[in-house]
């Protein structure tokens, strides 16, 4: 099951997990609450589409969530950061619930581990890259000549360049 009625989420249902993916160009340490309510809104519609009695006596079983956040944003960021829901409570504050969502930085040059077993991920980070140091006056008409030459230099071999070029 693929759920795409949140902005700029993508969720999967696949076996026994929700895995939520969101890609952020500017850090937000809001994230946790941000999926905290779209896991919320996607457990009510899985609980509604399988029939399942949350009001029973019956533990209804619920798919286990995995929270990413795919930043390419140009602050500088750790490869890995883990968001806190706990966070954004008052300091001292103890609470009955606490919500980590996973931070990668995909930016060119990090998380190398990541970006090498994934091909797309990587030519991502390349093409953001490109366009970044090709965009020098940081106005649309530069971006759009940025996006154009980085295109044109991409390798042949990169899977996003058909895509990318398709919908240039």
């Amino acid at each position: 099951v693929m759920y795409l009625g949140m902005h700029n989420v993508v969720s999967f249902l696949i076996s026994n997990e929700m895995d939520l993916y969101e890609q952020q160009s500017t850090y937000n340490p809001n994230m946790p609450v941000r999926l905290l309510q779209y896991v919320g809104n996607l457990y009510e519609k899985y609980i509604n589409q399988t029939g399942m009695n949350k009001f029973g006596d019956m533990l209804i079983k619920l798919p286990v969530p995995r929270l990413i956040v795919f930043y390419n944003g140009t602050r500088n960021e750790p490869d890995q950061k883990i968001l806190k829901l706990s966070d954004a409570f008052p300091e001292g504050a103890e609470s009955d619930i606490e919500v980590t969502v996973r931070m990668l930085n995909v930016n060119y040059g990090r998380n190398q581990k990541l970006l090498t077993a994934c091909k797309p991920l990587a030519e991502y980070a390349w093409i953001v890259n490109e366009v970044r140091e090709r965009n020098l006056t940081k106005d649309e008409e530069g971006a759009s000549s940025a996006i154009d030459q980085a295109i044109s230099t991409m390798p042949d071999d990169f899977v996003i360049k058909p895509f990318l070029v398709a919908h240039r």
